[in-house]
């Protein structure tokens, strides 16, 4: 990869948020490039911590072994998305371990960097802080979800049948889940406490897909991409994006709608689009089918 491919690729990354030119070119002195093998590991628990890992192509799973040897599956990491950013704060070994679901390509941020440039190591620490702090509100989703790097403070609106509201322009899930939020305010207890329902609820959305494009009620394209949705958020992604409170009026209404929500916003992306184009992909109309 050339320089100009690299700092490119480097300015989408949170962790070097707000760096100039010469920042950048620092950056690319201290970044290997390495492939690693369908279930190489990129590090190993109780392994030394030396590295930041910037995922360039490629998914990679985050997991931990617990007692008795079995690996429990953390999150997966795609592209864009960074791991090992603990390294530059302890000598304590890795917690976790990680390795490569596919072939993938990461590019490695050697601890060096932080001895070439005391600016540069402080906007990376700033920045590793924002990302650790935002981790630590959404740990009661028990994964690391790197999707929205960011709250920009920019809203879209989206509208239902008691009219319009504005939806912070990260988030997922969308009006009805809003609504939810405030008249269901209860137990204080959410739906991502309990990962095992988002995955169900995930399965049961994907299997509808894969039914009512079979019987021609909407294009595969459509079907692609909600398949897809559901597939990442049986991984581990998005789940703190399910927000609605466990006690609930309407028969589960609202837990449903914030899962049709999510789907479909996440089936957007993958189809070009922005959040809350529900024309393309609707959360009634084509994911709630």
């Amino acid at each position: 990869m050339d320089n100009k491919s690299l700092i490119t690729f480097l300015k989408k990354i949170e962790l070097f948020r707000d760096f100039d030119d010469e920042e950048y070119q620092l950056l690319t002195t201290c970044i290997e490039q390495r492939t690693f093998k369908t279930n190489e590991l990129l590090f190993k628990e109780n392994g030394p911590r030396e590295s930041i890992f910037i995922i360039y192509e490629g998914e990679v799973e985050l997991f931990k072994a617990n007692s008795f040897g079995v690996e429990l599956k953390l999150t997966r990491f795609g592209e864009g998305d960074f791991l090992g950013e603990g390294s530059w704060a302890t000598d304590s070994p890795h917690s976790t371990s990680a390795k490569a679901m596919v072939k993938t390509t990461v590019l490695v941020l050697h601890n060096e960097v932080f001895s070439k440039s005391a600016s540069t190591t402080l906007k990376i620490f700033s920045n590793i802080t924002r990302v650790i702090s935002r981790r630590m509100r959404n740990a009661n989703t028990r994964m690391i979800n790197p999707a929205a790097q960011y709250q920009s403070g920019k809203t879209r609106v989206e509208h239902d049948l008691l009219g319009s509201r504005d939806v912070p322009s990260e988030y997922y899930y969308g009006v009805q889940t809003l609504r939810a939020i405030e008249n269901f305010n209860i137990s204080g207890v959410t739906l991502n406490f309990y990962p095992s329902i988002i995955d169900g609820l995930a399965i049961v959305k994907e299997a509808a897909a894969e039914a009512n494009y079979e019987l021609g009620l909407f294009s595969k394209e459509v079907k692609d991409a909600i398949v897809a949705a559901c597939q990442e958020i049986k991984n581990g992604k998005y789940h703190n994006h399910f927000v609605v409170d466990m006690i609930q009026g309407g028969a589960g209404t609202s837990t449903n709608m914030n899962a049709n929500e999510v789907i479909a916003n996440r089936a957007l992306e993958i189809l070009g689009y922005e959040k809350g184009q529900f024309e393309y992909c609707h959360p009634n109309n084509h994911v709630n089918l």
